[in-house]
């Protein structure tokens, strides 16, 4: 990947040949380097024409009926999975309410799951309810981690609220939390 001409033009002239790897190289290639180059290049394969900059920024341009929604996916997953700047993660989360309200649950499960996960980490309880709705088919584990984690979000400070639920959960019945320690949440 360090090999590829980072100006728009010369993105541009290679973007036929990354078009054509096989489904899914392209994203665990700029996964497995950390690449901002790799998210620039699925970028400009999500919305042809755009050349890839600002890369979070394809929330919003572009018309639904442009974009390579695979592309536009493995780029949301990129952004959710691996975080690179501040914004990456909310950019990621725009941009999976834009694949939800075009694709409802044809969303591919893997973003199905990355989806829900985000809008859970950021605490945002009915987001999470629509999406439970949108995507019927979401494996129980994960409702059930997103429904923990916006528990914890709620109180990050008393992990009581949270680990008893999950404990339950997951089937941990001799595990408590210390009574006293240098960390609130360290197991006893």
């Amino acid at each position: 990947m360090s090999t590829i001409p980072s100006s728009p033009s010369r993105i541009d002239g290679i973007l036929p040949r990354v078009a054509a790897l096989p489904s899914g190289t392209l994203l665990a290639n700029a996964l497995r380097s950390r690449s901002r180059l790799g998210r620039r290049l699925l970028a400009a394969l999500a919305l042809p024409g755009d050349e890839g900059r600002d890369y979070a920024g394809l929330t919003t341009r572009g018309r639904d009926a442009e974009l390579n929604l695979e592309a536009y996916g493995d780029l949301a997953y990129a952004l959710a999975a691996q975080p690179l700047d501040g914004g990456d993660q909310v950019a990621a989360l725009a941009m999976y309410d834009r694949l939800a309200r075009i694709l409802g649950s044809a969303v591919p499960e893997r973003d199905q799951i990355a989806h829900v996960r985000l809008a859970a980490l950021f605490g945002d309880e009915r987001r999470v309810k629509t999406l439970r709705r949108t995507y019927p088919e979401l494996p129980e584990a994960v409702v059930r981690a997103a429904e923990f984690e916006l528990l914890r979000s709620a109180a990050p400070d008393r992990p009581e609220r949270f680990f008893p639920a999950f404990g339950a959960f997951a089937g941990w019945r001799d595990v408590k939390l210390a009574e006293s320690g240098p960390e609130p949440s360290l197991l006893g």
